[in-house]
């Protein structure tokens, strides 16, 4: 296990929305990258902000999943580096539209929506592997005549 994946934490959670209820509209999530180890660390948030996070959308009826698209990112932006202290947090949002959660199963949706974080950091000034992920389950439907 990279020493990155050790220290750094990932927790996705819908915005305003603990129980990640679906009522047709976008669902809002905020992801939040944790230092939980004693140690800075030197993540790249702007390029992560703008790419986004890798998104698998997963039929929870079925096991039929789908891959979201991210977002075109300057390259450049990988080597721009925020620092993250022990017990320190920074946060990214994204947004899953209701053309995307509909595609399995129309109006009515059972999805489970994992995101995975992934990056190139630095812990004492050297670069390192990270990847974390975490999960929300999604369900709920369009109410009738939406």
């Amino acid at each position: 296990m990279s020493e990155a994946n050790q220290v750094l934490t990932v927790v996705v959670s819908c915005r305003g929305n603990p129980e990640c209820r679906y009522w047709g509209e976008d669902m809002f999530v905020d992801i939040d990258i944790t230092n939980t180890g004693r140690v800075d660390v030197e993540f790249p948030l702007a390029f992560a902000r703008k790419s986004g996070p890798y998104v698998t959308l997963i039929n929870t009826r079925t096991g039929v999943e789908t891959y979201l698209r991210r977002n075109l990112a300057d390259p450049d932006l990988m080597t721009d580096f925020v620092r993250i202290r022990p017990g320190d947090s920074v946060s990214m949002e994204w947004v899953i539209t209701s053309a995307e959660l509909e595609e399995f199963g129309g109006r009515s949706v059972d999805l489970s929506a994992e995101f995975r974080v992934a990056a190139d950091v630095k812990i004492g000034g050297k670069p390192v592997a990270f990847e974390n992920r975490d999960r929300v389950h999604i369900v709920g439907s369009r109410s009738p005549g939406s």
